[in-house]
C-alpha cells in the first residue's frame, strides 16, 4: 500500500529507531484510529488512504475513494491550486479551508498537511489533518455579529437607552436618550434617575431599582427634559450583574403622541359610540374573517323586532331572503377580491326579514376595512328602513305609467282630432269656398259688357281673397294631418318639410342623408312631430341660418338628426323641467320606446338626435 511506502520513507530518516514493521504497524493503527480525520494523496488528486474519521467528515465511504478526485470536494478550485504551489514552495501548509461534502453541504475545516518526498526529492503524497471548524467558527462570527448589532442597536435606537446602576447614577446612555432629555452626553453621565424622572420621588426610585431582576418589569411615567417640559415615556427594565455590580437597562419610549392619540381615540369612540347607540338606522360591523357581526347597534331591535343579543349572534341567513342573501353575498366576493385601489363604499337596496317573518326594503351602505397589508378584513355597514319610499316610488311609476298612457290618449286624440277637422275643412270649408267661387265666376258673366268699373274691381277682390282663403285652408289641412307622410313615408315627408320650413323662414337647409325607413303609421307620426318640433324650435329660438338633416335606418333603430349652427343650447336648459317643448317631445316618442337627446354648447350650434326602434 501507498500509505506503507510513505511510513516507510518516513521512518528511514535519520533518527528512525525499531524495527520497520512494528513502527509500520503501529504507525498505521494511529492513523485507523484517530479522532481527527487524517489523509494521503497525490499531487494529482488521487486519496490514497483515509481514516474512518475523514470518510466520516466528507460522507463518502471507502468504496468511493477509487473514484474520488480531491478536487471535488473543494468549493474554490482556486484553493486547490494555491495548495499544491505552496507545498512545491514550502512543503506545509497549515490553514483554514473550505471543503464540499459527498451530499454537497459545505463546511470549513483547519487544515495541517506536510508533502512526502521519495528518494530524488519529487512529492508523491500529502499527508495531513483535518479539523472541522465550521460550528467554531460560526458560533465566533455569531459572537461577532451578536456584539456589532448589540452595539448597533444601542448607537442608533431611535428609543432612549440608558444604564444605571443600583443608586441610579447613570453609566452609559445613547444618543436617543440624550437627545429625548435634551442634554449633552458629558451632562447625562453626572444625573441621577429623579434628575428627570417626574412622577415618582427618589425613595421609590431606588426600592424600584434594588427590586428590578432579570425578569424585567415595564411601566409608564413622565420625564421632564432639560427646559422643564414634561413627556410621557414607557420604560421596559432590566437587572443584571457585571463583575458583582448590579446594573439596570432601561429603554424609554417616547409615549406622547401615542398617550395623546389614545385620548382622542377614546374621546372618539365615546362620541361614535354615543352616536351609534342612539342612531335610528341600523349600524353594524360584519368580520369577513370570522363571518359573524362583531358590533350591531341597538336601533336592531326595532328594525328587526328581535333582541340586541339575537341580532349580534345573527347570520346574514337569519334576516336576508334566498335573493337578497345572493346579492349580499356577491358583493362580498367582490370585496374580499378587491385591492386598495378598489372602491371603498358599496351601497345596494335588498329585502330584509323581520323576526316574525314580515318583510321590509332596507337601503344598505357598506365601508371597508383593511388590515396593515391592504387585505379587506371587516365592513362596517349601515341598514336604513326605506319600505316607505320604495312604496312611495312604486305609486309614483304608477302615477307616472298612468299619466304617460293619459298622455299617449291624449297624443293620439289629438292626432284624431286633427284628422276629423283636416277632413272637415276639407269636405266642408273647402267645397264651400269652392262653390262660393263659382258663383262668382257666375255673377261676373252675368254683368256682361266690357270687365271695367267697379263691379268688377269688387269680383276681382272677393276673388283673390276666396283663393288665399283656399290656399290657407289646404296648408291647414296639411299640418293638421300631414297627406305627404301617410302616401310617401317619412323620409319624404321631411324632405318636403323642409322644402316649406325654408320657403317660410328663409333658412337654408341640407339633407347629408335620406334613408328610407321601415315605421309603423303612428311611430312616423310621431317622429314627424317631434321633427317639426325641432324645427320650430330653430325657428324661435336658435338664430341660425342653417340646418342639416340626416336620416339614418341601421338594425334595428331609425336616427333622424337635425343640427342647426345657431347660438347653442346649454345644458341647464336641457335639464329644465319643460323647455321649448322638450318635454312634449320626449313623450310622444316614448309609448314607442324612442328617445330624444338635445345637445350643444353657446355658440356652436344644437344637434336633436331622434332615436326610435323599427318595432
Amino acid at each position: 500500500m501507498m500509505i506503507r511506502e510513505v511510513q516507510k520513507t518516513s521512518m528511514n530518516k535519520p533518527g528512525a529507531t525499531g524495527s520497520s514493521e512494528s513502527r509500520g504497524d503501529w504507525y498505521y493503527s494511529l492513523f485507523e484510529l484517530s479522532m481527527d480525520a487524517m489523509s494521503i494523496t497525490t499531487p494529482e488528486g488521487r486519496v490514497v488512504d483515509a481514516n474512518q474519521a475523514w470518510l466520516d467528515l466528507f460522507g463518502y465511504t471507502r468504496q468511493d475513494l477509487a473514484s474520488l478526485n480531491v478536487r471535488d470536494v473543494y468549493i474554490d478550485p482556486a484553493e486547490r491550486e494555491e495548495f499544491i504551489r505552496r507545498m512545491d514552495a514550502e512543503g506545509r501548509v497549515s490553514d483554514e479551508v473550505r471543503f464540499r461534502k459527498k451530499d454537497g453541504s459545505m463546511f470549513i475545516c483547519r487544515r495541517s498537511q506536510v508533502a512526502r518526498r521519495d528518494e530524488s526529492g519529487r512529492i508523491i503524497a500529502y499527508q495531513g489533518v483535518l479539523h472541522d471548524v465550521t460550528e467554531q467558527r460560526r458560533m465566533q462570527q455569531a459572537l461577532a455579529d451578536e456584539l456589532t448589532w448589540r452595539r448597533l442597536l444601542f448607537e442608533r435606537s431611535r428609543d432612549g437607552i440608558v444604564i444605571l446602576d443600583e443608586d441610579g447614577k447613570v453609566i452609559e446612555a445613547n444618543p436617543a436618550f440624550a437627545q429625548m432629555l435634551g442634554y449633552s452626553p458629558d451632562e447625562l453621565a453626572g444625573l441621577h434617575v429623579w434628575d428627570w424622572n417626574d412622577l415618582f420621588p427618589p425613595d421609590q426610585i431606588r426600592e424600584m431599582l434594588r427590586a428590578i431582576d432579570e425578569n424585567g418589569d415595564q411601566f409608564e411615567t413622565r420625564h421632564r427634559r432639560k427646559d422643564g417640559t414634561v413627556y410621557h415615556v414607557e420604560v421596559s427594565v432590566n437587572g443584571a450583574t457585571f463583575s458583582g455590580q448590579k446594573l439596570v437597562l432601561c429603554v424609554c419610549r417616547d409615549i406622547t403622541a401615542r398617550k395623546k392619540a389614545e385620548e382622542d381615540l377614546q374621546q372618539s369612540e365615546e362620541r361614535y359610540r354615543f352616536l351609534a347607540d342612539n342612531a335610528s338606522d341600523v349600524i353594524w360591523v360584519y368580520s369577513l374573517t370570522e363571518r359573524r357581526y362583531t358590533y350591531v347597534s341597538p336601533a336592531a331591535t326595532r328594525l328587526y323586532g328581535c333582541t340586541l343579543e339575537e341580532a349580534r349572534d345573527a347570520s346574514l341567513s337569519d334576516h336576508l331572503p334566498p335573493e337578497s342573501l345572493a346579492i349580499v353575498q356577491r358583493v362580498i366576493v367582490e370585496i374580499e377580491q378587491s385591492d386598495t385601489h378598489s372602491p371603498k363604499r358599496y351601497s345596494l337596496e335588498a329585502e330584509q326579514v323581520r323576526k316574525d317573518g314580515t318583510r321590509f326594503w332596507a337601503d344598505i351602505s357598506v365601508s371597508v376595512i383593511r388590515d396593515e397589508k391592504g387585505q379587506p378584513v371587516s365592513v362596517v355597514g349601515i341598514t336604513r328602513d326605506v319600505t316607505a319610499r320604495k312604496l312611495a316610488e312604486a305609486k309614483l311609476e304608477q302615477v307616472n305609467d298612468e299619466l304617460r298612457r293619459l298622455a299617449a290618449r291624449l297624443h293620439t286624440a289629438r292626432e284624431e282630432e286633427r284628422s276629423r277637422l283636416s277632413m272637415e275643412l276639407h269636405d266642408e270649408v273647402g267645397q264651400t269656398l269652392s262653390a262660393a267661387r263659382m258663383d262668382l265666376a257666375m255673377l261676373r258673366s252675368s254683368l256682361g259688357g266690357a270687365s271695367v268699373g267697379k263691379p268688377y274691381a269688387l269680383a276681382d277682390r272677393i276673388d283673390t281673397l276666396l283663393s288665399e282663403c283656399v290656399s290657407r285652408l289646404r296648408g291647414l289641412e296639411t299640418d293638421l294631418k300631414p297627406a305627404m307622410l301617410e302616401d310617401l313615408g317619412l323620409a319624404a315627408a321631411i324632405e318636403w318639410q323642409m322644402s316649406e320650413f325654408t320657403a317660410h323662414t328663409g333658412i337654408s337647409y341640407t339633407i347629408s342623408r335620406l334613408d328610407d325607413v321601415t315605421l309603423s303609421k303612428e311611430a312616423s307620426l310621431a317622429v314627424f312631430r317631434v321633427f317639426q318640433e325641432a324645427l320650430s324650435n330653430i325657428a324661435q329660438h336658435a338664430c341660425a341660418d342653417a340646418v342639416d338633416v340626416s336620416v339614418h335606418q341601421g338594425g334595428t333603430e331609425v336616427t333622424v338628426l337635425v343640427h342647426d349652427n345657431g347660438r347653442g343650447i346649454s345644458e341647464e336648459t336641457v335639464a329644465s323641467p319643460s323647455p321649448a317643448g322638450l318635454v312634449n317631445m320626449r313623450e310622444r316618442l316614448r309609448p314607442f320606446g324612442g328617445v330624444v337627446h338635445i345637445s350643444g354648447a353657446p355658440g356652436e350650434g344644437t344637434t336633436v338626435r331622434i332615436t326610435i326602434p323599427t318595432s
